[in-house]
């Protein structure tokens, strides 16, 4: 089974995917937009919240920093190559999955028929849930100086609940 967490903003056009984390069995993938690319985005700069908790995260990860089409295409490289014919992806928040949908459309439809969606959002409110993400951001924070509302924490977070 695969944990899936992406950050976005709100646009006028709909979410505006900024980051994508995506945890497996056999490892992790997650990639960011980068500068020019987030430029780009209306609002991104006066949105304080993304300002202070989601942006303030980036460049943390080596490697991670891409423009949307390379995003996809890296995106769609590693599902393809997931060990399983059919993969089982958790994602808590419907935007999340419609996000990584609309990624994959870029550049390689075809992978979505490997992705069988499963919305887990009940666990938001699971107090064992709560406790397990809790601990997964605490790690990650120790580990890799990452917190809540990083894709790849929020990730590592879902699967722990």
């Amino acid at each position: 089974m695969l944990f899936l967490d992406t950050e976005f903003i709100e646009s006028r056009y709909g979410p505006r995917l900024l980051s994508i984390g995506i945890v497996s069995p056999a490892g992790e993938f997650y990639a960011e937009l980068d500068e020019s690319s987030l430029a780009g985005l209306a609002g991104v700069r006066k949105n304080q919240f993304l300002q202070r908790t989601v942006l303030s995260q980036f460049r943390r990860i080596a490697d991670a920093q891409t423009t949307l089409v390379e995003m996809a295409h890296k995106t769609a490289h590693w599902l393809r190559v997931q060990e399983s014919e059919s993969l089982q992806v958790a994602y808590d928040y419907s935007i999340d999955f419609q996000l990584l949908e609309d990624l994959l459309k870029l550049t390689d439809a075809s992978v979505l028929a490997k992705l069988q969606p499963i919305h887990v959002g009940y666990l938001l409110e699971d107090p064992d849930g709560i406790a397990a993400a809790d601990a997964a951001w605490s790690t990650a924070e120790r580990l890799h100086g990452l917190t809540k509302h990083h894709a790849l924490a929020d990730a590592f977070a879902l699967r722990a609940r």
